[in-house]
């Protein structure tokens, strides 16, 4: 049997079978999970449907036919089940558990934490159901921009995963912390701080991190208001009541706690910062300030004509097309990118001629699509309705000329930095990239700086620019969290910008280092992002700049994982150590040049080789860097590598094939195993034959789309 009397009833009680609602039904329920096992629902569904007319709705049958529906996405039958339950057990922790997820498909997303919340009390410990439900409310607190939130709900569900559940869970954890979109300051993880040795309420204090620890934040929330009554101005207790608002999804109480932090005495200036920092970002600092994101569609009446006017414009430049660009229909029949004002391809031979003031950058991108049977021609693209939106309309019209028609829809808003962060300079040079010959790309960053943030009058300061803000004692704290927040972005940009570089320029005082003594012997996961940028990481022991690297990289602090990387590399006792794989794999990912990143990737793989690690999976996943980056020498180098050294490890050669089969290398072959042979010899005709022998890669100007062997031979874009 798979189960007896004295397994766990599934009622969610947490008894013995023997001793709960199921006792008489034991014989029954193993037939159910055994044709639950053996992928015969309907066939279980049936049994339960019997047993609950025979036995009446059990909360053990009620919560084996509601698993049921969910895998059979019985949608409807799912939701009267789940209100049955309730109505008839409205204290079972199950009950509560399936009503929370009804909750949150419904969109009410904070009554799902607080179900959830309810059902963890009431419970014995954390159920397999619980901690599904903590991941589906995790992904949706994360889609309504809840970050804290669903972060502590990612950990949970992530803690206590088994061994069996890891292997088959998505990994969302790892996703929310590679998003670059989301702060270090949400990615450190939000801690309850450790209570001072003598303080009068250490005890009670201590019991509230007991409860955290089993995901009791309802009840410690409460303790800790309590404790707030009774000792007043206790920066511990207040941060702990910030804290696991954010965690619950209570983002106003969570906001206006942070916010009575900095007023607390003798607090920490660096603590106040980031009070005020994750009060901003809770408060909306990327979407504050917001614009409306228009999509136009303008009809035209001469395709080529348009076309024609449209390549001869300075301002635009024409990209290659994928197949996959058009909206369930034909893909466009041409694609520009569009500058915000003219553009030379390649500055003259004494140097970068642009300016910071004429960096062009990327305005949008317009698609031209043909006549379809119920639409005319038409070019469809975005714009940002901010104070150039109508220029910028008015230019691309008369670019294109013959506009017969306007069709234009809001389909969104983004906010000043959410707009800031997105913009790009505009590609020039013969690859469609930055090309050193012509725009120095380290001015597009203080270009930005300067030309946007600094004259901007954020509601987040009260109407006020950094400037202003920064010279008024009312405003200062608030320019200082708001610094920090832009510095902690725009390090994901890889902008070499650090936060006293803006300090600076809106005339506040640097902060100092931080030396090693003071942070030796912490725990730096616990160090506010604020602080960790200012470490003297040349000074550092090995051993903590090792730990300072894998903090930096888990919390995609991309300047300070550099930093290290550069560091570790450049002593000599680090250089063969595991860390410095680490540091070569950081630097690969920040190169702009391609004999760089082939060095950093092949000493990476060599590290790994040493240490006994196939180094196979890395260098899959560089081979579309490079093909992304349009690394031409590193692409034929790791694609020769992995197929005279890895093809024989599991899964290289099925993944090298649909990755070729991607990217147009080679045709698709109907067989679901791709033949060895086939994928062999397409790596060696486009690695070997581009590197060791100098073979030409195909280009669409070559004289044949075949080699000699009669395989397609790669083309890069950009390459023609």
């Amino acid at each position: 049997m798979i189960v007896d009397a004295y397994s766990v009833c599934p009622c969610g009680s947490g008894k013995k079978m023997k001793f709960c609602c199921s006792a008489d039904l034991i014989p029954e329920i193993d037939k159910i999970i055994r044709a639950m096992v053996g992928d015969q629902r309907k066939s279980a569904l049936d049994q339960i449907d019997r047993l609950i007319a025979q036995k009446g709705p059990r909360a053990a049958l009620l919560t084996c036919k509601i698993e049921l529906h969910k895998l059979l996405h019985e949608g409807d039958a799912f939701r009267a089940a789940v209100l049955l339950f309730h109505e008839k057990y409205p204290d079972n922790p199950n009950s509560l558990v399936f009503l929370a997820e009804l909750h949150a498909i419904d969109g009410d997303v904070a009554s799902g934490v607080d179900l959830l919340q309810r059902a963890i009390e009431i419970s014995d410990g954390i159920t397999s159901e619980m901690r599904s439900l903590f991941g589906i409310l995790g992904q949706m607190l994360f889609a309504e921009g809840h970050f804290a939130a669903a972060r502590a709900h990612f950990v949970l569900f992530e803690g206590l995963a088994s061994e069996q559940t890891r292997e088959t869970d998505p990994d969302l954890l790892r996703r929310f912390q590679n998003s670059r979109q989301i702060s270090p300051l949400f990615k450190k993880g939000l801690v309850l701080r450790p209570p001072r040795p003598n303080a009068e309420w250490r005890d009670d204090y201590l019991g509230v991190i007991e409860l955290c620890r089993k995901a009791h934040w309802a009840q410690a929330l409460e303790r800790l208001v309590a404790l707030a009554q009774r000792f007043a101005d206790q920066f511990e207790i207040m941060h702990g009541i910030a804290t696991i608002c954010g965690w619950l999804g209570n983002d106003e109480l969570s906001i206006a706690a942070w916010r009575r932090l900095p007023a607390l005495p003798g607090i920490d200036h660096d603590d106040a910062i980031d009070a005020e920092a994750m009060a901003q970002l809770l408060e909306g600092f990327v979407d504050a300030d917001a614009f409306e994101v228009i999509e136009l569609s303008l009809e035209i009446d001469d395709l080529n004509n348009a076309l024609e006017r449209l390549k001869s414009q300075p301002r635009l430049r024409s990209v290659p097309v994928s197949e996959q660009e058009g909206d369930e229909g034909p893909p466009p029949r041409a694609v520009f990118l569009v500058a915000d004002r003219v553009v030379a391809d390649r500055a003259p031979p004494s140097g970068p001629q642009d300016t910071p003031n004429s960096i062009p950058i990327l305005m949008t991108v317009i698609s031209l699509f043909g006549k379809e049977t119920d639409r005319p021609a038409r070019v469809d693209f975005q714009l940002i309705r901010d104070a150039n939106y109508s220029e910028q309309l008015a230019f691309l019209k008369e670019a294109l000329g013959g506009v017969t028609n306007q069709v234009e829809s809001p389909i969104g808003k983004i906010g000043f930095v959410g707009n800031l962060l997105r913009q790009h300079c505009f590609p020039v040079g013969e690859l469609g990239a930055m090309s050193k010959d012509s725009i120095d790309h380290r001015e597009f960053p203080w270009h930005q700086i300067r030309s946007q943030v600094l004259p901007h009058a954020s509601s987040l300061l009260h109407g006020s620019t950094l400037a202003q803000a920064s010279q008024d004692s009312a405003l200062r704290l608030r320019a200082e969290a708001y610094l920090l927040n832009l510095s902690l972005f725009i390090d994901n940009l890889s902008w070499e910008i650090s936060l006293n570089d803006l300090r600076r320029e809106v005339g506040l005082e640097p902060l100092p280092v931080i030396p090693e003594e003071a942070v030796r012997g912490n725990d730096i996961l616990l160090h506010d992002c604020a602080r960790v940028p200012r470490f003297d990481l040349e000074q550092f022991s090995d051993s903590l700049l090792e730990q300072m690297l894998i903090t930096a990289s888990y919390q995609s602090m991309s300047a300070t994982s550099v930093r290290c990387a550069k560091i570790i590399l450049a002593r000599p006792a680090m250089s063969d150590h595991s860390v410095a794989i680490l540091a070569h794999q950081i630097l690969s990912s920040r190169c702009d040049d391609d004999a760089e990143f082939k060095m950093h990737v092949f000493r990476a793989a060599d590290g790994m080789a040493k240490k006994d690690h196939s180094p196979a999976q890395m260098l899959l996943e560089v081979l579309f860097e490079s093909w992304q980056k349009q690394f031409r020498t590193s692409f034929s180098a790791i694609l020769e590598r992995l197929q005279r050294q890895h093809s024989r490890e599991p899964g290289v050669k099925e993944t090298l094939y649909q990755f070729l089969v991607e990217i147009g290398a080679l045709q698709q072959n109907i067989a679901a195993t791709p033949p060895a042979a086939q994928v062999a010899d397409a790596a060696a005709g486009i690695g070997t034959a581009g590197v060791a022998t100098g073979a030409a890669i195909w280009t669409p100007d070559s004289a044949a789309s075949e080699s000699a062997t009669g395989k397609s031979k790669l083309w890069l874009p950009g390459m023609d």
